[in-house]
């Protein structure tokens, strides 16, 4: 086990202060996206997240993954239990039952699955650099090629195609736990 961890475990309050320092722009940008951008929900679910990750911590098994992938499999569940409360109380409205809402697909397993791969991709966008962000949003959803972010930014083509390669590179990494078969792919 590392240092690290170990120090997370004893509860050391630095350790905690450099782990909650590290993620906290990318769990709650995550939490804010997939509640809808529901600030209080996404206040809500952060808190919860980190009094879950500050009691559980024992629990927490090194060989299973990184401290970033638990910490997010936690806030996950946060946001399952959001969504099931939300739509319980929406099928009380209605008169009918929670399970009865989730037999007919309201929100499927699949469905939840693509929306947080969604979040993922966004919050994980949130946390690159601004240069890096207006690169690939440029290059992927706006379409431009190469050359064309290059004049638009005032810069060589070599020195965008580099960004784009450095910032493809920390999506990749940012996003190695939600996406586990690409980043296998990318490797080979």
């Amino acid at each position: 086990m590392t240092l690290f961890v170990e120090a997370l475990q004893k509860r050391d309050s630095a350790a905690w202060d450099a782990f909650y320092t590290a993620h906290l722009r990318e769990i709650y940008g995550y939490l804010f996206r997939v509640t809808g951008s529901d600030r209080a929900a996404a206040d809500d679910l952060f808190q919860e997240t980190w009094i879950e990750a500050i009691d559980a911590i024992e629990q927490y098994e090194p060989e299973r993954g990184e401290p970033r992938s638990w910490l997010f499999g936690i806030a996950r569940r946060r946001v399952a239990l959001y969504w099931r409360r939300r739509l319980g109380r929406t099928a009380a409205v209605a008169g009918e039952r929670a399970e009865d809402v989730a037999d007919e697909g309201l929100l499927p397993g699949d469905a939840l699955q693509e929306l947080e791969q969604v979040e993922a991709v966004q919050s994980a966008l949130l946390v690159l650099s601004e240069d890096r962000r207006r690169v690939l949003t440029e290059k992927y959803i706006e379409g431009l090629s190469v050359d064309e972010i290059a004049k638009r930014n005032g810069k060589s083509t070599k020195a965008i195609e580099s960004l784009l390669s450095r910032a493809r590179d920390e999506l990749r990494s940012l996003l190695r736990c939600h996406f586990p078969d690409s980043a296998r792919n990318a490797r080979t």
